[in-house]
């Protein structure tokens, strides 16, 4: 019975999360149908996947979710903000800061029925890995949000690291604060590896997550073509953070 019994919970837990993802998503495609005109910046129906990720987070018996430093994230304030990745669950997390912002993600995330075609509604960034023309669509919808506002929130690993440690960065986020003239906004999710192994769907018990928001990393000492020396100073920070928590 002990064994199974994390079995039959972590059954419920998804049959739960499915079916709240259903009845937020339907709405959220429905008012970007016949009300896209209102908002522009499809702010609601972000509101919306907020309140998704937050109560997603809240029902959960066995998540303590602590969240740290949200005075560096201003609701007028406008990022490029960077978070590691080392779980499936860091997207439900993020939403926890009730911030306006636009995801950048992997393309096959849009292709989830109800999840993706919610994704698409609220205006976030597919990225396909390794196609040049992909690349170049993503920036430029990033540079269109950051223009009206909108922080956009990227993973700059690229794909969840191993066993929690910080892998190597991409360039594209520091390219993209660069040209876009904005700080780079570093966030550190410490323990969500915990809560379900790669590999695994089997969801653990009791895990505590803290959500660690660090001080905007300005931009202006750098020249536009020195977005490693950027990307390296903000990953040195995030590492920091990580080895200390």
């Amino acid at each position: 019975m002990k064994k199974t019994m994390p079995v039959l919970i972590s059954f419920l837990m998804w049959l739960f999360i499915g079916t709240i993802t259903i009845f937020v998503t339907i709405p959220i495609i429905l008012y970007t149908l016949f009300f896209w005109w209102v908002d522009s910046s499809r702010r609601l129906q972000h509101g919306l996947s907020t309140f998704w990720g937050f109560w997603v987070t809240h029902l959960s018996p066995f998540w303590k979710v602590e969240i740290h430093g949200m005075s560096h994230f201003p609701k007028k304030g406008v990022f490029v903000a960077v978070s590691n990745h080392s779980s499936l669950a860091d997207i439900i997390l993020l939403y926890n800061l009730k911030r306006q912002f636009k995801w950048v993600s992997k393309e096959s995330l849009f292709k989830i029925p109800f999840f993706g075609w919610g994704m698409h509604a609220c205006g976030y960034i597919p990225l396909k890995r390794g196609v040049q023309t992909s690349i170049r669509d993503t920036y430029e919808k990033a540079l269109y949000w950051l223009k009206k506002n909108i922080t956009v929130m990227m993973f700059p690993e690229g794909t969840r690291s191993k066993e929690g440690h910080l892998g190597a960065f991409h360039n594209g986020a520091f390219k993209l604060a660069l040209k876009a003239k904005v700080p780079v906004l570093p966030i550190v999710i410490l323990g969500s590896k915990n809560i379900v192994q790669k590999g695994s769907w089997v969801l653990a018990r009791k895990v505590h997550i803290r959500v660690f928001v660090l001080p905007p990393v300005d931009i202006q000492p750098y020249e536009l073509d020195q977005f490693e020396k950027l990307k390296n100073k903000v990953r040195g920070i995030m590492e920091e953070k990580l080895a200390h928590g």
